[in-house]
């Protein structure tokens, strides 16, 4: 697994080093094709979109607002993690807890990810998906 990465490194490297886009390039098979959505930090690519800049055809536009939904929606996730686990932003701010912070923020995730089984989220909710039963999602899968 990639990461935590020490130190402040910008969006497009921790990308680039994490190898994401290449095991996305493998999952995507003939006619099967899946793509991320980021901000303006991320290259454009086959496999990730972004939102588009300067003046805009008609689709562009209707492209930008149908995903600035979606993007609210992950925050919302991020969100979970900050409502149910406070003192991640603690231990972000203590100089004696910073050093294992990714290590944390991994167990807070895992965490909210469970929550999220038990009792949903607004996000599941938002998009008509069922969460995974708890010990599917400690399993690993497979997943419907």
């Amino acid at each position: 697994p990639f990461g935590p990465v020490h130190g402040s490194r910008h969006d497009s490297f921790m990308l680039r080093q994490s190898g994401l886009m290449h095991i996305l390039r493998l999952c995507c098979g003939v006619g099967q094709t899946y793509c991320l959505f980021g901000d303006s930090a991320y290259p454009q690519s086959a496999y990730l979109y972004r939102i588009y800049r300067g003046v805009l055809a008609p689709w562009q536009t209707a492209f930008n607002q149908s995903m600035s939904r979606y993007r609210v929606s992950v925050e919302w996730g991020f969100g979970k993690i900050s409502k149910l686990w406070p003192w991640l932003d603690v231990a972000k701010s203590q100089l004696l807890l910073r050093r294992d912070y990714g290590k944390y923020l991994q167990v807070g995730n895992i965490l909210s990810n469970m929550h999220t089984c038990l009792y949903g989220s607004i996000v599941n909710s938002k998009f008509g998906l069922s969460p995974p039963a708890l010990h599917v999602y400690m399993a690993g899968g497979p997943y419907p």
